[in-house]
C-alpha cells in the first residue's frame, strides 16, 4: 500500500484534480493530473460500480493498481496529484495488461508535462 503522504484521501482533493488538464485515457483506463503545491506526488483510484457489482472484484483491481504506482515509485512525475479511474470491463483484464496501460498512461503524462514547462 502507498505511504499516506502519497495517497488523496479527502473529497476536495479528488475534485480538485479532476479539473486538471493533464489527461490520459489508455484502454479502460484514464489518468487525470493536477499540481499540487507540495514536493510529493499523491495518487487516488476509483474503481465505480460500473466496474463491476461484486465489491471483491472491484477491491481486488483498486490492490493491483495500488500495486503497479509503488512498483514505479521511482518514475513519477513528482509534484503532481493524479487519479486512476477505471472503467467498465477493467476487472477481466489480466495484471500484465493493466500494468501496461498504466505505464504508458504515465509516460503520456510525462510527455504533456514536460511540453507544458517549455511553453
Amino acid at each position: 500500500m502507498l505511504p499516506k503522504e502519497n495517497r488523496l484521501l479527502t473529497r476536495e482533493d479528488f475534485k480538485a484534480v479532476f479539473r486538471g488538464h493533464l489527461r490520459a485515457r489508455k484502454g479502460p483506463f484514464q489518468l487525470v493530473c493536477e499540481k499540487n503545491t507540495m514536493s510529493t506526488d499523491r495518487f487516488g483510484f476509483v474503481v465505480s460500480l460500473s466496474v463491476s457489482k461484486k465489491a471483491v472484484r472491484r477491491n481486488k483491481l483498486r490492490r493491483q493498481l495500488h500495486e503497479i504506482i509503488q512498483a514505479m515509485h521511482s518514475r513519477k512525475i513528482s509534484g503532481y496529484d493524479c487519479v486512476i479511474r477505471a472503467y467498465a470491463g477493467a476487472d477481466e483484464l489480466p495484471y500484465d495488461d493493466i500494468k501496461q496501460y498504466i505505464v504508458e498512461m504515465v509516460k503520456k503524462v510525462a510527455m504533456l508535462h514536460n511540453t507544458e514547462h517549455k511553453l
